[in-house]
């Protein structure tokens, strides 16, 4: 890599750590209810971004900050959680590998059928573990028996809306000069990017980072506790990274991840 080259992506690192960072600080004030652990925000959307566009390193070291300066500059909700920026670090590296996959086997993830199995998958794990988890049953208390068939059902219809948005902009997209000469991947690949990356990471990761700090302080909730919460945000959080991410792609094809 050349000086120049590398200068260019440490600046567009370091402003689109700036932008992780405000955002992260913004989203931690918004009060979620009985879902304490469960935030929102445009934090992994650029994370992923950058992971994508300028590499596994830049992407792990925006992740990392994006959580570590937020956590002192505005702590909510007690100690720094060190579990948290590893499973930031590993969202900041997972989607360039996953992007360097869809690359490679281009014309299976722009299949549509992929992206509709993983969240048919996904609506079948997320009912599993809403009626099979006792202490998200507490959490609910007395509303228990409307509130989770009402969340339920609203993520369902988030996820249709999802699939009906994606097929009409990307039938568009392939007959924009704009993204069809500069963008890399589809709204499929894309969003296939996304969802494994959140899902392992934000999902999976998040849990597993709870729940070992919750260990070393004596939490005694169980990992599914956790899952089960972080889980909701799945289906979301990848529509927004969907439109982040498919937006400013075409624009930043200066930075190519296979260099």
């Amino acid at each position: 890599m050349s000086k120049e080259r590398l200068i260019e992506k440490i600046t567009f690192s370091a402003i689109m750590l700036s932008f992780g960072i405000v955002s992260t600080l913004v989203f931690k004030l918004v009060p979620m209810g009985p879902f304490p652990f469960l935030r929102f925000s445009l934090t992994p959307s650029i994370v992923i971004f950058v992971s994508i566009v300028a590499g596994p390193l830049f992407g792990a070291v925006v992740g990392i900050f994006s959580d570590l300066i937020p956590a002192f500059l505005l702590a909510v909700g007690g100690s720094y959680n060190p579990f948290l920026s590893i499973a930031y670090c590993a969202l900041g590296v997972l989607p360039y590998f996953l992007a360097r996959l869809v690359k490679k086997y281009s014309s299976f993830f722009k299949k549509p059928f992929v992206l509709y199995g993983l969240y048919g998958l996904f609506i079948i794990l997320l009912g599993i573990t809403f009626y099979a988890n006792p202490p998200l049953e507490e959490a609910f208390g007395e509303n228990a028996y409307w509130i989770k068939p009402l969340i339920l059902s609203l993520t369902f219809l988030t996820i249709v809306v999802f699939f009906v948005l994606v097929f009409f902009l990307n039938k568009k997209r392939e007959n924009d000069p704009l993204y069809r000469n500069k963008s890399e991947f589809s709204l499929y690949e894309i969003a296939f990017i996304s969802f494994i990356s959140e899902a392992l990471t934000m999902t999976i990761g998040k849990s597993l980072a709870f729940f070992a700090f919750g260990l070393i302080y004596n939490w005694n909730l169980s990992y599914w506790y956790f899952f089960s919460m972080l889980i909701l945000g799945l289906a979301p959080s990848t529509l927004v990274d969907l439109f982040f991410i498919s937006f400013l792609l075409p624009f930043k094809n200066r930075f190519q991840i296979n260099r």
